[in-house]
């Protein structure tokens, strides 16, 4: 199978040749040979099509999501063997507010089970978003934790990883092209079309821009340069990581409220669970609020309570109205008193609310050691 991750020898800053793995076009460029994760696309590309062809000549959708055709790694074991995931500050956030380590597999599986071609692509959905996501973002921490431990090699690795993961193979650029390929870049720029958070001078999403242009080549720069040679390397790489993860809230939430706006209850559930434990950690009972009526069971007749109640909650997760786009003409940034942990005050409180979200989030943490 071909793939879009190219072998390109380079001559670098010293002389020496070296050699680079370009993915999607020339997007990335990964020291490491990523090609067995950047091939997951493949996997998500193969379920599609099995879901809509007995004739196929294909596994089921279930067999791909639970075996891989393409990668060492299948997109069930992003979600179930979790135990490495343990710690990670994202995962333990999750893990607390649904209550189980597996929760995305858990959904995934539910879904795949309508053995219907909806339903496959609502649990694709599920594998992009919930499985996928959080291991990108595992990846990240690891690269952190590779360059707390002075292990430079190791925390390139993990960028290079990610960044092969959240592209994937066969993805174009240019025009239309942008949605040819079937990992999270391809799917983040999907969502942007529909909400209109595309550059205007570039056609990028703008999510992919920050994370794919910037954010990822500004991880690598700073192991380059801090070399990970001392213990307080990882701290200006951690910045970083809190970026592309703050990135990549976005589609969720964007997602999330088209779903609502259309009505598709499956997917409300999906992409609420996939953004609700964000705001466990920073407003338990703005979640819980949030939880009964978008999880639990839908409440149309509470919209409006869900969209106060969701965008007051931008804030928590880093992002902006801004970010996520007017899809909702109401939404307001929250500015000057922010409302955190569900403490509003006519003072500025800031310092001690974000002492108390601090405290929240320790106390999450701690309980799910």
């Amino acid at each position: 199978m071909k793939s879009l991750v190219v072998l390109i020898t380079l001559t670098s800053w010293n002389g020496v040749l070296c050699n680079e793995f370009s993915i999607g076009e020339g997007l990335y460029f990964a020291a490491n040979n990523v090609t067995n994760e950047a091939n997951i696309a493949f996997d998500i590309r193969d379920i599609l099509i099995s879901s809509k062809s007995n004739s196929s000549g294909l596994p089921s959708p279930s067999d791909i999501y639970s075996n891989s055709i393409y990668s060492d790694t299948s997109l069930k074991s992003m979600s179930v063997d979790n135990d490495k995931m343990r710690g990670d500050p994202m995962f333990t956030f999750y893990h607390y507010a649904t209550g189980s380590g597996d929760y995305a597999d858990e959904l995934v599986t539910q879904y795949l089970n309508e053995e219907s071609v909806g339903w496959t692509q609502v649990a694709t959905d599920g594998m992009i978003f919930l499985n996928l996501w959080m291991y990108i973002s595992h990846m990240l921490y690891a690269s952190v934790d590779s360059c707390r431990d002075l292990d430079k090699e190791n925390s390139i690795l993990f960028i290079d990883k990610a960044a092969a993961y959240y592209i994937g193979a066969e993805q174009s650029t240019g025009g239309d092209s942008h949605l040819t390929g079937y990992s999270l870049y391809a799917r983040v720029h999907q969502i942007a079309m529909s909400v209109g958070t595309i550059s205007e001078e570039t056609g990028e999403a703008w999510v992919n821009t920050n994370v794919v242009l910037k954010l990822f080549p500004q991880a690598l720069q700073k192991i380059s340069q801090s070399g990970c040679a001392n213990p307080d390397s990882f701290k200006s790489l951690q910045v970083t990581v809190d970026g592309i993860i703050r990135q990549m809230t976005i589609p969720l939430v964007q997602n999330l409220i088209q779903k609502i706006n259309s009505h598709n209850v499956p997917q409300i559930k999906l992409y609420a669970t996939a953004v609700l434990p964000q705001i466990a950690a920073c407003d338990l009972q703005r979640y819980k609020f949030l939880k009964t009526h978008l999880i639990d069971e839908y409440v149309e007749s509470r919209k409006n309570d869900i969209f106060v109640n969701l965008q007051a909650s931008y804030s928590c997760m880093g992002i902006s109205c801004d970010n996520v786009g007017y899809l909702n003409s109401n939404c307001v940034d929250l500015v000057g008193n922010v409302a955190m942990a569900g403490y509003l005050s006519s003072v500025d409180i800031h310092e001690v609310a974000k002492f108390d979200l601090d405290l929240l989030q320790i106390e999450i943490l701690t309980k799910m050691e």
